[in-house]
């Protein structure tokens, strides 16, 4: 399964990295509107609000921010089918060393496509409702009327700076987001990027897993064998490295209690191997041919290392918490370099930006500074640092 997280990692940093650099570019053009506004006398600021040419303006950022996600989702979508290919390839060459341990054959690699060509449609489909499904616009036009209002409410420039500043603030946290619904009454909004590169990784473990489920059937395997994470969630932790027949698979994906093959029970009562954000698969395993990937003293070892984890910064963690606080330090560095990115377009002279300019390039070198040193603790435990999430990455190619 290494080959097959690598292979996700390598697709998923590629397209949060270009939803992260549209927003980055939407933001250097939201800094050149909200400029524009801050520089105009306090007895034209209210009369260019409701000017054609001010609603022009905002239409036109608006409009450049779709163009911008056309071209990164055109990109993105066709990297979703390449990957599905690279998926497909990858457990279809494992599935055949399975195959030969039992001298047997598989059906044609294009059967197996046509197996989770309907997976690829629901993904694609999947991706095409949260791209249209951004909350941008209203947010926009909402947060600009709202800095118009504070600023016309004296001419102090102080009062702009304030309306100015609450603006920047407001607009850099939403980013570009879209608002999911658990139900009807509580709706959460959570950047694109993010979402996506969720959403994507489990659709992705459902391809893998189907995958395996045909080769499973395909060869007669009578098991399955859960794969071994290094950091993993502590809630498939106690699961993961362990066999079980068939039958038992089942029960365990079904949330009903489950026997390994060493009589150890289990029992997945929140989610099932492979299902929401769960990086953890269930590889076809013969008993009596197969060997384990893991002994039982290696699976303990593994354990224990995560449980036992790092300290940073004086607080004790296991690896799985630290991964979760990666990926926080990754989320806020987005956050502040699209703050600054606005910032920089409107500060000019002014001395209250420029010292807003100087606070948000200290806390993003103090973030990265704090996610670099987090790297050397965690790298030795095969732990890596995803760069490329952190960073608005080729962001300037799309002015």
């Amino acid at each position: 399964m290494k080959n097959i997280d690598e292979l996700l990692d390598q697709l998923l940093e590629k397209i949060q990295g270009r939803l992260s650099a549209a927003e980055l570019q939407w933001f250097h053009k939201i800094g050149e509107t909200l400029k524009k506004i801050y520089e105009l006398p306090a007895d034209q600021i209210n009369d260019y609000a409701y000017s054609l040419e001010y609603r022009e303006t905002i239409s036109a950022d608006l409009r450049k921010l779709n163009n911008l996600l056309k071209t990164a989702h055109i990109e993105n979508i066709q990297d979703i089918e390449s990957m599905f290919d690279n998926l497909i390839t990858t457990v279809y060459e494992n599935g055949q060393e399975i195959a030969e341990l039992k001298k047997q054959g598989l059906s044609s690699k294009a059967i197996y496509r046509k197996t989770v060509t309907p997976l690829l449609r629901k993904t694609m489909r999947d991706y095409t409702i949260m791209a249209k499904s951004t909350t941008t616009d209203k947010i926009y036009r909402d947060t600009m009327r709202k800095m118009v209002n504070k600023m016309t409410i004296n001419s102090e420039k102080t009062n702009y700076h304030q309306a100015m500043r609450a603006a920047v603030t407001e607009l850099s946290q939403q980013g570009i987001s879209y608002v999911h619904y658990d139900n009807k009454k509580h709706p959460y909004t959570r950047r694109l990027d993010s979402s996506v590169r969720v959403s994507l990784s489990g659709e992705m473990n459902q391809v893998v897993q189907t995958i395996q489920n045909k080769l499973a059937s395909e060869i007669g395997a009578d098991s399955f064998e859960i794969t071994v994470e290094h950091a993993s969630a502590p809630d498939h932790e106690g699961v993961q490295g362990k066999i079980f027949e068939a039958a038992e698979f089942e029960k365990l994906q079904s949330g009903e209690l489950a026997v390994d093959i060493d009589g150890e029970t289990h029992i997945l009562e929140k989610r099932a191997i492979g299902q929401y954000n769960c990086r953890h698969g269930a590889i076809p395993f013969l008993l009596g041919i197969s060997e384990p990937s893991y002994s039982r003293e290696e699976l303990d070892m593994v354990n224990r290392t995560n449980k036992e984890g790092i300290e940073f910064d004086g607080e004790k963690m296991s690896l799985y918490s630290a991964t979760q606080w990666q990926r926080a330090n990754e989320t806020e560095q987005r956050r502040e370099r699209g703050k600054l990115e606005i910032i920089r377009q409107v500060a000019g002279n002014d001395p209250a930006f420029r010292q807003d300019m100087r606070e948000s390039q200290a806390r993003i070198k103090e973030l990265r500074t704090d996610y670099a040193r987090l790297g050397k603790v965690l790298e030795p435990h095969g732990i890596n640092m995803k760069h490329g999430r952190k960073y608005n990455i080729n962001a300037r190619g799309f002015r």
